[in-house]
């Protein structure tokens, strides 16, 4: 079952109730909490799109450990919402639609895919895309852990929860983000429900 970060945070939330609460990194001053009402409207289906000719860029195609090939793309919409678009061999399009553009309120843009759930998730995974200043970057998870994120050269990634982080309900949970000199340049949160 397919759920976007409006959709699959809240449910996170209420399988880990408490643990998204705790913040890790919350001590740095360049801290941003990510307001769910930053979300546009969440598009089920990419093909439900009006894509802008010609603003589509290919991010790269990222292997599954199941196996399966996710691609990610992001173009802007001609009622001016810029998209992270996610394909899969067997899924349908997805995609993550912002106003104004993905990197007006924070250097990420990015989804929460699941399956399974509520009470055991057998896969999780997080495609995204960083700003073009971020050189770096590492998942926050609920434990209090973190994770380096492999950035591609266009600044995607996609980030899978590992299946014993899965056993142990432990979730990626926000960002660390950091500039060309290595330098923490934003912590990012997930939002944790409306």
């Amino acid at each position: 079952m397919k759920r976007f970060v409006v959709v699959a945070v809240p449910m996170l939330a209420g399988v880990t109730i408490g643990l998204l609460w705790w913040q890790p990194g919350t001590e740095h001053s360049a801290s941003v909490q990510a307001e769910p009402a930053a979300l546009s409207k969440t598009e089920e289906s990419g093909q439900g799109l009006e894509l802008k000719p010609g603003s589509e860029r290919r991010l790269g195609v990222f292997k599954l450990v199941h196996g399966r090939d996710l691609s990610l793309s992001t173009a802007d919409t001609t009622d001016g919402k810029s998209c992270l678009i996610e394909s899969g061999e067997a899924d349908a399009d997805s995609s993550v639609c912002l106003e104004d553009g993905l990197f007006t309120l924070r250097k990420v843009a990015f989804s929460v895919d699941s399956q399974g759930g509520p009470q055991r998730f057998s896969e999780l995974h997080v495609p995204g895309v960083v700003a073009s200043g971020v050189r770096s970057a590492e998942i926050l998870k609920t434990d209090g852990s973190s994770a380096s994120l492999d950035l591609s050269s266009e600044g995607a990634f996609v980030y899978e929860s590992p299946e014993s982080d899965l056993e142990q309900a432990i979730y990626p949970n926000g960002f660390r983000l950091y500039g060309p000199s290595g330098r923490l340049a934003e912590t990012v949160h997930f939002p944790t429900g409306p």
